[in-house]
C-alpha cells in the first residue's frame, strides 16, 4: 500500500526533496526499504532517484565517500506552491 500524495508530498517537502535533486535511497538491511522508497518516488513522478547497489554496508566496505548532513535547519526551505509531491525550484 502507498501513502496518498497529499502525505507523500508533506514528507517530502519536509525533508526538503525536490525534483532538481538527484535522490539516492538504500538502506542497512536487504534493500527492501530502499527499493520501496524508490517505487514511491517514481510513482510519484520523481525524474532522477536510485537504489544504491549492495547496501550502505557495502559502500562503507568500499572506502566510499559517505556525507553526515544533519542539518534541520529549514532557513533555505521554499514555502512556495508545490506541483506533484516534491517542491519546485
Amino acid at each position: 500500500m502507498m501513502p496518498k500524495q497529499e502525505q507523500f508530498t508533506a514528507i517530502m517537502q519536509l525533508l526538503d526533496v525536490r525534483k532538481s535533486h538527484s535522490v539516492v535511497v538504500y538502506d542497512t538491511t536487504k534493500g527492501w526499504f530502499a527499493n520501496r522508497a524508490a517505487f514511491m518516488l517514481a510513482s510519484y513522478g520523481h525524474p532522477n532517484v536510485r537504489v544504491l547497489d549492495g547496501g550502505l554496508q557495502k559502500w562503507v566496505n568500499e572506502k566510499r565517500l559517505v556525507e553526515n548532513d544533519d542539518d534541520t535547519s529549514t532557513t533555505s526551505r521554499s514555502k512556495t506552491k508545490h506541483s506533484n509531491y516534491i517542491t519546485l525550484d
